[in-house]
């Protein structure tokens, strides 16, 4: 990187190690990783992207675009991290899949980044944190979610899952997809599709959906706390508890007023109802 800052790298087909021992491959500030087709004139789709096992560490103005990233770092795996990293693009990939799903799909701390394209798979399994399992985590920072499908699976989970948790940060969801679900967790904690908090703005638009499916004590679509607000236009928002001889155990939203929803579809226990 001293001799080519900003370096472009450009990949065609094959599999390569994202890797640093055993932990995540770091990018200098400036550098990109492409996927590209047989004779490197385009951007390479479906299949023809080339797979990175491991992870990426993003220190900033990082482009990662039309590749497929696999974990094989373990279970608890973040796979995209940056802490004070800027304008992170990552475009038309696959990170991970169902049967083997990172553990977070996405920690940025004081960063921003745009998700656009893509699909992604998580299970929550945050071994950075005592607290909450997520799926993305954001704290200080601005994530755009663009054209994107989320998907978190949460399995016997000892804490409160998140599939999205924003902490003094700003998201936009964009005609995106996320879909979360928790299997045998715990029935005394609460499991949320997007928990905003600490004076963070969430705006939801387009065709979006939100879906959660919990076994918890409490199944919500969308929570807000300490002055965090989430307005959703349009879109869908599906939430559903899976039965565990507890009262209230699905909510579409909880936060009152600090949650704002308009032209929204909702469906609550899988029944139209009113939002």
């Amino acid at each position: 990187n001293a001799l080519l800052p900003g370096t472009v790298m450009l990949f065609n087909g094959g599999t390569y190690p994202a890797t640093n021992g055993s932990s995540a491959l770091t990018l200098n500030n400036g550098q990109g990783v492409f996927g590209m087709n047989a004779n490197y004139s385009a951007l390479a789709s479906g299949a023809a992207r080339s797979t990175f096992n491991g992870a990426f560490i993003l220190n900033g103005n990082n482009t990662l675009d039309s590749i497929i990233l696999n974990d094989s770092l373990g279970a608890t795996t973040t796979a995209i991290t940056s802490t004070g990293g800027q304008n992170l693009i990552l475009n038309n990939m696959i990170i991970g899949n169902s049967d083997t799903p990172y553990g977070v799909v996405m920690n940025l701390v004081n960063a921003s980044a745009a998700l656009t394209q893509s699909i992604a798979f998580a299970s929550g399994q945050n071994s950075t944190s005592t607290l909450l399992t997520q799926g993305i985590s954001l704290a200080g920072s601005s994530l755009l979610v663009q054209s994107s499908s989320i998907n978190v699976v949460n399995i016997s989970s000892n804490v409160n899952p998140d599939a999205i948790f924003v902490n003094g940060s700003t998201l936009q969801f964009n005609n995106s997809r996320l879909f979360f679900a928790t299997i045998g967790a715990n029935p005394n904690f609460n499991a949320i599709g997007i928990d905003a908090q600490n004076t963070s703005s969430v705006t939801i638009s387009g065709n979006s959906v939100i879906s959660v499916t919990a076994q918890a004590q409490k199944a919500i679509g969308l929570s807000s706390a300490n002055t965090a607000e989430i307005l959703m236009n349009g879109g869908e928002l599906i939430v559903k508890g899976i039965a565990i001889g507890l009262p209230n155990e699905a909510q579409l939203t909880l936060g009152g007023s600090n949650i704002a929803l308009s032209g929204v579809s909702c469906v609550l226990n899988e029944n139209l109802t009113s939002c």
